[in-house]
């Protein structure tokens, strides 16, 4: 069996301080690195600074990037509701919902639950009331998913 290459790095105590040193240079590892020459203002507009990956994607120095669009809120900070294929015919797509679609939305979320809980608590006691479910799922869910997909479009367009 081949042994494992030593590490890079190492852990020391200096001064009752625990430190990485990097075997390769020698000096610390969460030592900054050192000042660069050319300032900020400089680079910004170019790709001097970035590494391959940025300069093929036309990147430039200073520019703040957002790879994915942020997922809690929009820049107003009003919250997204993301919709699934699952329940929404026009899905995935994203629903920025403001004060009074939120509200709509939290009503229609309570009252969910409660339909759930309610069938799962009747379940225990009784369950043949699951061959409801059962059945709207052996006769399509279009109907439903027609349904719910009318209404995410009226809190779509309330929402603007």
């Amino acid at each position: 069996m081949t042994e494992a290459p030593s590490s890079r790095y190492k852990v020391v105590e200096r001064g009752r301080r625990l430190v990485v040193i990097d075997t390769r240079t020698g000096r610390e590892a969460t030592a900054a690195p050192p000042p660069d020459r050319t300032s900020a203002s400089d680079k910004r507009g170019s790709a001097e600074g970035l590494d391959p990956v940025d300069r093929m994607l036309g990147r430039v120095a200073g520019a703040v990037i957002n790879a994915a669009p942020r997922s809690v809120d929009d820049r107003s900070g009003r919250p997204i509701l993301k919709t699934s294929p699952l329940y929404d015919l026009k899905g995935p797509r994203r629903v920025i919902l403001d004060e009074n679609t939120q509200r709509a939305f939290a009503g229609v979320v309570i009252v969910t639950l409660v339909i759930g809980f309610v069938l799962l608590s009747v379940a225990v006691e009784w369950p043949a009331i699951l061959i409801v479910p059962a059945l709207v799922l052996i006769n399509g869910t279009r109907p439903i998913r027609r349904w719910i997909t009318a209404r995410i479009d009226a809190l779509d367009q309330a929402a603007d």
